[in-house]
């Protein structure tokens, strides 16, 4: 007989813990865990970073440039394949280490990888392509939306509210919040 994979690993989700201290915090009024205040600071100051990487160093330029055009940045003298390498290995550290700090507020399921996935693709959308304020915003927009939702009509419904706000978006603002129309000329 075959064996499935809910055999081998359960149906259970298993809950990751966090690595620091879990008792309850109150914050201007508000009462917050700590693994989500750590993530908060740690998607301020990754922002933060990243802005004044892409915005102040020839290595964040030369970044940009190549995703914006590949062949225009190669002519300029930029090692597009070692920008490639560099921007997948960022991505990849990036992805780890937010994956270590958000793991102890998601279970440990199979297909948790598709739903982030979507919901960073809506708060992408939302917050503008190639805005990295944006996409921020979008991310805490898509968050707030997600919180109200479950709380007034209910956690079943957070997907469907994500959809229509993303369909909307895209029909009525298709560059999002505070994305940009770029023409390139031939």
């Amino acid at each position: 007989p075959t064996r499935r994979s809910s055999d081998l690993w359960g149906t259970v989700p298993l809950q990751v813990p966090f690595f620091g201290s879990t008792t309850v915090l109150t914050v201007f009024g508000g009462r917050i865990v700590p693994d989500s205040l750590v993530l908060i600071i740690f998607v301020i100051v990754l922002a933060l970073a990243l802005h004044v990487w892409y915005k102040y160093s020839l290595s964040g330029l030369a970044s940009i440039a190549v995703a914006v055009d590949r062949v225009a940045a190669q002519l300029r003298g930029i090692n597009v394949r070692r920008r490639s390498i560099v921007a997948f290995a960022m991505g990849g550290a990036i992805a780890g280490l937010a994956g270590i700090l958000v793991a102890p507020q998601t279970f440990a399921i199979s297909n948790l990888g598709d739903a982030i996935g979507l919901t960073a693709f809506i708060a992408f959308a939302l917050g503008g392509t190639g805005s990295l304020l944006g996409a921020t915003i979008g991310g805490l927009a898509v968050g707030v939306i997600e919180q109200e939702v479950a709380r007034y009509v209910g956690s079943l419904y957070t997907n469907s509210f994500l959809y229509v706000i993303l369909l909307l978006i895209l029909l009525v603002m298709p560059n999002g919040l505070f994305g940009r129309t770029t023409v390139r000329a031939i």
